[in-house]
């Protein structure tokens, strides 16, 4: 019948229509999915060529990007990076050997470290960060707790506690710094730095005399462990130069993450040092004395009483010191 015939028709040109549609999205949606595709490849070849310098060719990074200009002293092969990232470029290209970044070579380790670097020495927001490097406050954040956790894996091979076959020559050093042989039992050197920590109870912290000393016996041992304590004191005004940023303002960070940039720093302290990239330190204040465990304070003070009789009477050896090791 043509009533039937009609809404049979309307209902094709229905279905067609929905065809095309769908058609229609699809193409849309495989446009949009190719645009994606070209800006992704173009990003990353754009990214890509600032690693050119590894195969001699000139880079493209100058050409394309002029708005990033730490970039382009880093890549450039000769500037100085210390004013703007507090390290030398060989410390710089030693630390990057050093970190392993799972799914990221290339531009992207380079890049994100230099990053993370340039944000601890400057001690700026991820806002100030993100318009130095033209990248998304976001990408800045994840960045820096990326690489912040890639640092820390290289802390058992940088900072390490010296072995019992060690303990004889760090032991000779220290006896060295003081001046004495009183100190032959030393190995290590304990100071703080705008971080307070609880150390373990069974250490046992080895103090100077208050002053005023009361004898010629207290001063004279005050002397030699200050010679024998600038070894630590000498340490933090390293890192102080170097991160002014870092241990002279309020991180703006949370707490909890904040002791994961000390502990960064103190990393890339020893990779400085063996890079040889040491600046002079700065002086640090001296603020009054933590209150010590009680404990803990008459152990130092009976070892320190044992030593300054032995700094005192160098030629006789008193009978406490006999069976004590200290």
């Amino acid at each position: 019948m043509p009533g039937q015939n009609l809404n049979f028709g309307i209902f094709l040109l229905t279905v067609l229509q929905i065809l095309l549609v769908r058609i229609e999205q699809r193409r849309l949606l495989r446009r949009q999915r190719q645009a994606v595709r070209r800006r992704r490849w173009t990003r990353r070849f754009i990214l890509a060529s600032l690693a050119s310098r590894h195969n001699g060719r000139t880079s493209l990074y100058c050409l394309l990007n002029q708005r990033v200009p730490l970039l382009t002293l880093y890549f450039d092969g000769q500037s100085d990076l210390r004013p703007d990232f507090r390290l030398t470029r060989n410390t710089i290209r030693n630390l990057l050997g050093q970190l392993t970044i799972p799914n990221r070579q290339g531009w992207a380790h380079d890049v994100e470290t230099l990053v993370f670097i340039f944000w601890l020495a400057s001690g700026t927001s991820y806002r100030v960060v993100a318009r130095a490097f033209d990248m998304p406050r976001s990408t800045v954040c994840d960045v820096v707790h990326r690489i912040t956790d890639s640092i820390l894996h290289l802390r058992h091979r940088v900072i390490r506690i010296p072995s019992d076959d060690e303990l004889p020559e760090v032991a000779a050093g220290f006896q060295q710094l003081a001046g004495s042989a009183a100190f032959n039992k030393v190995v290590g050197s304990i100071d703080g730095c705008h971080v307070r920590i609880k150390p373990p109870s069974p250490i046992t912290l080895l103090t100077p005399y208050r002053e005023p000393v009361r004898s010629p016996v207290e001063a004279r041992f005050n002397r030699h462990h200050a010679k024998a304590r600038s070894v630590i004191e000498r340490a933090f005004g390293i890192m102080k130069a170097r991160w002014r940023a870092i241990f002279f303002k309020a991180l703006e960070v949370k707490p909890t993450f904040a002791v994961k940039v000390i502990a960064c720093c103190t990393i890339l302290h020893n990779v400085c040092l063996h890079n040889g990239d040491i600046l002079d330190p700065v002086e640090e204040e001296q603020g009054p004395a933590d209150v010590q465990n009680q404990q803990e304070q008459q152990n130092g003070e009976h070892l320190r009483a044992a030593i300054a009789a032995v700094l005192s009477a160098p030629r006789i050896r008193a009978p406490h010191l006999q069976d004590h090791d200290y």
